[in-house]
């Protein structure tokens, strides 16, 4: 990508140095690795992010079915078990 006005008058050390293997890779490694440091560190932290919003969350999630309300009762598991109010009586 260099004008062949500007590689010409090069020395042809220098010419042959520029259009050789090795120096555009040693011109962008530095910048390169440093950004591969820093997408690992912003990976690092978006998951342990998230990892503390599941862990908020808490261990169970309960979808709600079309049409039921949002808190519902005891299912029918509960049916059988008896309910003691605070006074010490049985409610159900």
């Amino acid at each position: 990508m260099i004008p062949h006005a500007v590689l010409a008058a090069l020395p042809a050390a220098t010419a042959a140095h520029i259009t050789g293997t090795s120096f555009f890779p040693q011109i962008i490694s530095a910048a390169f690795q440093q950004g591969l440091r820093v997408i690992f560190a912003v990976g690092l932290v978006l998951c342990l992010v998230a990892a503390g919003a599941s862990w908020m969350r808490g261990t169970k999630y309960m979808h709600k079915e079309e049409g039921e309300p949002l808190l519902s009762g005891p299912g029918p598991e509960w049916a059988a078990v008896p309910i003691v109010d605070s006074s010490g009586s049985l409610r159900g």
